[in-house]
């Protein structure tokens, strides 16, 4: 995949004034739409497979609750992982955290 930066500058510079209609367009808009155009056409170029996603959640997963245990001191009982390979959702990107209480 090639890409002329200038090109794409250029061309979200174009599209931005044409949607500000006469307002000032800065650097920092345009800044800002270029690399999210970049980090979109950079995610949909990456594969990644179920196992390495599922490994990520798992590590990801560790690391909040040795931050949880060691950097605010909760006890180690009282945090726990559950198995995220069993309910891997692919559909959509996030994380999601559950706090209860009995």
């Amino acid at each position: 995949m090639q890409l002329d930066i200038r090109q794409e500058r250029d061309k979200v510079e174009q599209q931005l004034t044409e949607k500000a209609q006469g307002a000032e367009v800065t650097k920092e808009q345009i800044e800002t739409v270029v690399h999210m155009g970049l980090y979109n056409q950079l995610v949909k170029a990456t594969n990644v497979d179920k196992n390495s996603l599922s490994n990520l959640a798992a590590e990801r997963a560790k690391a909040v609750k040795a931050y949880l245990v060691e950097e605010q001191q909760i006890s180690p009982d009282r945090v726990f992982l559950l198995d995220s390979k069993t309910n891997l959702k692919t559909e959509k990107s996030g994380a999601e955290l559950t706090v209860g209480a009995e």
